[in-house]
């Protein structure tokens, strides 16, 4: 008989599926979310999603006219909130054409339009790239830097460091795996102070987990989840749901529809995952990336 996700995680699941902050009395308890944010022409959207029962989405408008560029993907990005200003400053990395560009911008939450913007060029060469997943730094790091892993089409997967020099970012190669080529999809669903753990599908609609350790030389660990069913979705995004667990969202591009899931510490084919079912709405616009609150989610640990 499966178990349920309260007794794999630990977690609590009522009318919703809730975490216990470490900061807040016994009792007190928050939805697990995860953000989903969008792009359309210069626009720039986000979902943002409660595991309640029904399933809460609230959308907002996160700026307008921010960027006009012909964007092929995005990696995941970032909103730092200012309540000392009351703006907030989105940023992440994305690629248009053959070209990876660091981009960001402040906008006033009484208005839709930036007021600051910045766009840096950081190299050409992307062309047979098709999807980029940044990994945050912890404090706790031993190898310290921003790790960010390129898929290519060749089924080699890239790892980068990014450090930043007097205030722009300097990427260092540091990793090449091959064996990828069946990948479809990939998120990042941990980040530790000593490996990364990328969740990814396959075409023929397997789903597993990666992990790669920070130091070098690096051999990614690679256990199977599911053996079929996950070939539909076009992306995944993670968000940290209690102490091992996490919310999983999938969206599926071709009927413009995401779906939620609940999935236990990763243990290979025991891990446990609950569906929570179809998130309300559609997801309309042709590019869909995970938006990372920094004052306020905790660091993925699904592995």
């Amino acid at each position: 008989m499966r178990r349920t996700l309260a007794a794999a995680t630990g977690l609590a699941v009522t009318g919703a599926l809730m975490t216990t902050p470490a900061s807040a009395a016994p009792t007190a308890t928050v939805p697990c979310t995860v953000t989903a944010a969008s792009a359309t022409a210069g626009d720039h959207f986000s979902s943002y999603l409660e595991a309640t029962k029904p399933i809460r989405r609230t959308d907002n408008l996160s700026g307008r006219g921010v960027l006009n560029l012909p964007v092929r993907f995005y990696s995941d990005w970032f909103v730092n909130p200012d309540a000392d200003f009351d703006t907030r400053g989105f940023g992440g990395y994305l690629v248009a054409g053959d070209v990876l560009y660091d981009f960001s911008y402040w906008v006033d939450s009484r208005s839709e339009v930036p007021n600051d913007s910045r766009l840096i060029r950081i190299g050409g060469g992307w062309t047979g790239f098709r999807a980029l997943v940044t990994s945050q730094p912890l404090g706790s790091d031993a190898e310290p830097g921003e790790r960010h892993y390129g898929l290519h089409s060749d089924g080699t997967l890239y790892r980068w460091v990014v450090r930043y020099v007097n205030d722009k970012p300097v990427w260092t190669r540091n990793g090449l795996f091959s064996g990828f080529a069946a990948v479809k999809t990939m998120a990042l669903f941990s980040r530790t102070a000593t490996y990364d753990t990328l969740l990814v599908t396959t075409r023929g609609g397997a789903l597993y987990t990666v992990r790669i350790p920070h130091s070098q030389p690096a051999t990614p660990v690679v256990k199977k989840v599911r053996a079929a069913t996950w070939q539909g979705f076009e992306t995944l995004m993670a968000g940290r749901c209690g102490r091992n667990g996490t919310l999983l969202l999938g969206i599926d591009k071709d009927t413009k529809s995401g779906y939620l899931y609940a999935v236990g510490h990763a243990n290979g084919i025991a891990t446990v995952i609950q569906s929570l079912g179809k998130v309300p709405g559609t997801f309309e616009r042709p590019m869909d990336f995970r938006l990372v609150n920094n004052a306020v989610d905790e660091p993925l640990f699904g592995e």
